[in-house]
């Protein structure tokens, strides 16, 4: 769970795979490379960006990566706190 939490290319984690195979890679890619396919917002606000060498999708840090990292926060702190009460 730590892992999921750590990257902007954690969403790739998500992807399935069929058994057998192996995930696809995530590389860092320079804001000019993908500027043009961002929503302006993202274009303003965000600088670092993660695409799937599998798909081609693009991946940053945003609302959605910071509400699923305070999630598993969440979860993970909630799990510590049942383990010590044990």
């Amino acid at each position: 769970m730590r892992r999921l939490a750590t990257g902007i290319g954690a969403a790739l984690l998500l992807v399935p795979v069929a058994p057998g195979e192996e995930r696809p890679a995530a590389t860092p890619v320079a804001k000019d490379q993908v500027i043009e396919t961002l929503p302006p917002s993202v274009r303003v606000n965000q600088e670092r960006f993660t695409t799937c060498d599998g798909c081609g999708r693009v991946y940053w840090a945003g609302s959605h990566w910071r509400r699923m990292q305070a999630s598993l926060s969440e979860s993970a702190g909630a799990k510590s706190e049942s383990s010590q009460s044990e």
